[in-house]
């Protein structure tokens, strides 16, 4: 088995130099992922097919898995940089 990050790689390669399977991936990704790589994906697996223009930038952010108690300390020390960047503090 292939990992995910090797899948999008394959996929992309193929999207660059196919233009009949750049196409299909767009109207039918799933059946046109299940017939690359010849496997059944999950009929409720949500796939979103981006086209990349030179005004646009595609961040992709792994699963959250932190809790809500770990999220709101990462905020309020964010909160804190930001205020003494604003201050001109140093640090």
């Amino acid at each position: 088995m292939i990992s995910r990050q090797e899948a999008v790689r394959r996929i992309s390669d193929r999207a660059a130099r196919d233009p009949v399977f750049r196409h299909s991936l767009k109207i039918a990704p799933h059946a046109t992922l299940e017939a690359m790589f010849g496997v059944d994906l999950p009929p409720d697996l949500e796939i979103e097919i981006l086209q990349d223009k030179p005004q646009q930038l595609h961040i992709v952010l792994p699963e959250n898995d932190m809790t809500d108690e770990a999220l709101e300390a990462m905020a309020a020390r964010i909160s804190g940089w930001n205020e003494r960047g604003r201050n001109g503090d140093a640090g």
